[in-house]
């Protein structure tokens, strides 16, 4: 599934199909992910409940949080055992990432 505009809210459920999003500003929710997901965002806030995925989030004047820790402009995290991908590019996005518990 792909989204394009300028001013879009989204919440999200996991399902099977991968998502790409490409907008300006706007709130994301998306729970529980386990497909591919590509964001190219402005200035958006983006809270993402994530199970057993590879990370790479840039965000250049927003703020990037990781559960609980507080990330400066960058943050990525790979392992050959996850298939899926979650990443984010933007100037001023406010990326809240949780991770779920695999169980």
């Amino acid at each position: 599934m792909d989204t394009f505009g300028e001013n879009i809210n989204i919440a999200f459920k996991s399902n099977k199909e991968n998502l790409v999003i490409f907008i300006e500003k706007g709130i994301l929710k998306l729970h529980k992910i386990q497909v591919n997901i590509v964001m190219n965002l402005y200035a958006s806030t983006v809270y993402a409940a994530l199970k057993s995925m590879n990370i790479k989030v840039v965000s250049k004047t927003g703020k990037i949080k990781i559960d609980v820790k507080f990330i400066d402009k960058k943050y990525q995290k790979t392992t050959k055992i996850f298939k899926n991908n979650f990443s984010v590019n933007s100037a001023k996005a406010n990326i809240f990432i949780t991770s779920v518990n695999t169980k």
